[in-house]
């Protein structure tokens, strides 16, 4: 490569021979060598842009749309908690995905068993959030518009690779904050969950759990 640029400056000196009329025949032998590394030098970027066009298209073609996330899923789910230590707390959810023409709805429902010895001792949340197109494919956003101090969410979704990322952002009264991420990956009809809350500073909360796309 070294060469080739040492060559470009006897390149240089054939245009100095056109511009001032020097004889052809005056010329270095040299001329051919230089034009032979830039052939080269054109080959490889050539090359290189290909193969960056190449894997670009290849991570589009891996990545799934929205409409293969659609279904009602099943599983159980380990939670960690604490502040300074964390506990095992067995939970089942149920994640169900719907598109629209707009972008899709989502809910979920999760039943925390808090007492192992008793599965009938249970409590139950719900949560559903609506999500509209963001600017760019397999990006989406919630449509309601941002209001910081109110605790109402502001929510935003994108799509890499198998893995819809959500992330849940509140801003509370007191101007801390709470971010709330749920990663869903898919392989076939099974989804792995991963789902973690955040508090100023520290994590609160990390689930993971697996869930199983049930017949419609």
């Amino acid at each position: 490569m070294f060469s080739c640029w040492i060559t470009w400056l006897s390149d240089a000196t054939l245009i100095w021979s056109i511009r001032y009329k020097v004889p052809i025949s005056m010329l270095s032998t040299s001329q051919s060598v230089g034009l032979g590394c830039w052939l080269r030098l054109v080959t490889i970027a050539i090359f290189g842009f290909a193969l960056i066009a190449g894997t670009h298209v290849a991570w589009a073609a891996d990545t799934l749309s929205i409409a293969e996330f659609v279904g009602n899923f099943r599983g159980e789910a380990q939670v960690q908690a604490g502040d300074r230590f964390f506990i095992q707390q067995l939970r089942d959810a149920e994640v169900d995905l719907r598109t629209d023409s707009e972008g899709f709805h989502l809910s979920w429902t999760t039943v925390i068993h808090y007492d192992e010895g008793d599965r009938s001792k249970v409590r139950r949340r719900n949560a559903e959030m609506r999500f509209v197109a963001g600017p760019i494919p397999n990006q989406f956003r919630s449509p309601e518009p941002f209001e910081p101090f109110t605790e109402k969410p502001v929510a935003w979704a994108y799509i890499v690779g198998n893995t819809l990322v959500v992330h849940v952002l509140s801003i509370l009264a007191d101007g801390n904050y709470e971010l709330q991420t749920y990663e869903r990956s898919l392989s076939g009809n099974t989804m792995t969950l991963h789902f973690s809350r955040v508090l100023p500073g520290r994590p609160e909360l990390v689930v993971f759990g697996k869930l199983t796309r049930q017949p419609e």
